[in-house]
């Protein structure tokens, strides 16, 4: 056998382990770890360290870090955390409209379901007279609704952090606080008690009327589904195909 035969085997036998190590990391004992170490979940993440042990999440994401992950928290403020961007309602709405337009009576305060205030505006997204908001339980600024301009500030722009999944304002973000389906504040929790508030501010009043709540909660007052108005938007969050 020549020396490049013999080169071409070894290199052929190596991608074979090394494949063995990754296609192993699920369903069975993590080869990259070694027998020696206890992957009960096959993530390939120690069960000394996983912050979710006997569930398969090797991206171990833990965004309020108290050592137990999004995939397994029951902790309503799990993902609630000291977020990276901050959107008081006002300040959005005062920089990307001019003040002749949009006054400071924007309704930063959220109100709960059980003392919100009576609907005041129906939802109605082909509206030219205003837009739609929303407004988090923490009163932070979700992102508009039914506007293209100025798609900085649109939920159906994925370039914005109203619109990106990877974004903690963003409602199509699994594991964050307003779009994980076990957190208090999240649109897509069947028993949230704080969903995002929907509001709509008129241009003709500069009042921000409150409309509702996008929730999946089936028995919240004045709740519209999430997924049917965001089927509505023709926006297909990752959490509606669940």
């Amino acid at each position: 056998m020549g020396r490049e035969t013999r080169q071409l085997l070894y290199a052929f036998f190596l991608l074979i382990i090394i494949a063995g190590v990754f296609t192993s990391c699920r369903g069975g004992t993590c080869a990259a770890l070694g027998n020696s170490v206890a992957d009960q979940d096959s993530d390939c993440v120690d069960d000394t360290s996983d912050v979710c042990v006997g569930i398969y999440d090797p991206a171990q994401f833990d965004g309020d870090e108290d050592g137990v992950g999004a995939a397994c928290d029951s902790d309503d403020t799990d993902e609630t955390k000291i977020l990276e961007k901050y959107y008081p309602a006002n300040d959005v709405l005062q920089e990307y409209f001019p003040a002749s337009e949009v006054e400071t009576g924007v309704l930063s305060a959220y109100s709960a379901p059980t003392s919100a205030p009576l609907v005041t505006h129906n939802l109605d997204l082909a509206s030219d007279k205003g837009f739609y908001y929303l407004l988090s339980c923490d009163e932070n600024f979700l992102g508009i609704l039914n506007l293209i301009e100025p798609e900085a500030l649109a939920i159906s722009n994925p370039d914005n952090d109203f619109g990106n999944p990877g974004s903690d304002v963003s409602l199509f973000n699994e594991y964050g606080a307003y779009g994980r389906v076990s957190t208090s504040c999240s649109a897509f929790n069947n028993e949230a008690n704080h969903p995002p508030m929907i509001l709509f501010h008129s241009y003709e009043t500069n009042a921000d009327l409150f409309v509702g709540y996008i929730t999946t909660s089936p028995i919240l007052t004045n709740g519209y589904d999430t997924c049917s108005l965001m089927d509505a938007l023709e926006l297909y969050p990752a959490q509606c195909d669940n």
